[in-house]
């Protein structure tokens, strides 16, 4: 079921590759971070690398200390 579940995804999403320049985005030695806030960082890397400015996730308060990037709670759109 799980298989099924991530084709769906697959088709509704456009999924974006994790090339070298979002490796090399130095958000995490720039920005001094460290333990679990590196995987937000991952994510605000790909933003930064891909034009993305906004971010619609339930984590609001992990994401708003990025410069460049609008976060917005799903409960309030």
């Amino acid at each position: 079921r799980a298989a099924s579940e991530l084709m769906n995804l697959r088709r509704l999403f456009q999924f974006l590759p994790a090339t070298a320049d979002v490796f090399e985005a130095r958000i995490v030695i720039s920005q001094h971070i460290v333990g679990k806030q590196t995987h937000d960082a991952h994510l605000v890397a790909f933003m930064q690398v891909y034009s993305v400015s906004n971010i619609v996730t339930f984590n609001v308060s992990h994401l708003q200390g990025f410069s460049g990037v609008t976060v917005m709670n799903p409960s309030e759109l």
